[in-house]
Order: C-alpha cells, then structure tokens, then sequence
C-alpha cells in the first residue's frame, strides 16, 4: 500500500514540476519577445514562411501515429477469438483518418504554377513575355537585400 501511495506521489510530482517548467519556459519566451518588440526587432529564426507544408507535415505525423496505433490494437480487438473488431480499434483509427484529411488538404490548397503576362508597349512592337511568379518574387527579394 505504502509503495503504491508512494510511486503516485513520485509520478504526479513529475508531472507537476514538468507542467511548471513548460509554463516557466512559456513565460520567459513570451518576456523576450515583448522585449525585442518594443525595440521592432524580430530574430530571423523566429520568422517562419508561410509555404503551406504545416498540414502536410501534421498530416504526416498525425496519420503515422494513428497507423501504428491501429495495428498495435489490432490484436487486441481481434482478441479472445472473436473475429469482430471492438470499438478499441477506433483509437487508431481516428488518428489516421484525421492525419489523411490534412494530407488532402494539403493536396487541394497547393497554389498551382500561375504565369503572369506582362505586355510592354514600344512605338511599333508590342513583346509578350510570360514571366513566372517565382521569378518576379525573387527579383524583388534580391533587390531588397542590396538596398
């Protein structure tokens, strides 16, 4: 009784000082970046681009946690000889599920390769040129770097 009491105690102890450090780190983050905001500086490594591959990536991770968690209760369900799968087998699947919705959304939204035409006017020619958007952002970036 009194080992049992006394792993629980060691056990919600853990938990209580991991929750403690988690909002402690929080905080202090939160701290620096009010800081470095009252001085407009912003760290490079803390501006993300926005590329669209978060529910990919969510996707990946959710759908493989939810694989593995299927087949591992699998046998489980399919446990004491009966050949139907109990409602157990559903902590799995709902992950993996969840985790192939984002990888198809993922899907849908990716913007597709749009050209844009530009028409140039001149005294008797008139020259189309189709320029990929790609380029045009990069030449704005290059030209925003030297300045």
């Amino acid at each position: 009784m009194a080992t049992s009491l006394l792993i629980c105690t060691g056990m919600g102890g853990f938990v209580i000082v991991l929750i403690v450090l988690v909002v402690v780190l929080r905080y202090l983050n939160y701290r620096e970046n009010l800081a470095l905001a009252e001085k407009g500086i912003l760290p490079a490594e803390r501006v993300r681009k926005n590329d669209g591959k978060d529910s990919l990536r969510w996707g990946i991770l959710v759908s493989a946690v939810g694989l593995a968690l299927t087949l591992g209760l699998l046998p489980v369900s399919l446990s004491a000889g009966r050949m139907i799968l109990s409602p157990l087998i559903l902590l799995g699947l709902l992950p993996l599920f969840f985790g192939l919705g984002l990888i198809l959304i993922y899907v849908i939204s990716k913007p597709a390769e749009r050209k844009v035409t530009i028409v140039e006017p001149a005294k008797e020619i008139v020259e189309v040129k189709d320029i990929d958007l790609n380029d045009i952002r990069e030449e704005e970036a290059d030209s925003s770097n030297v300045q």
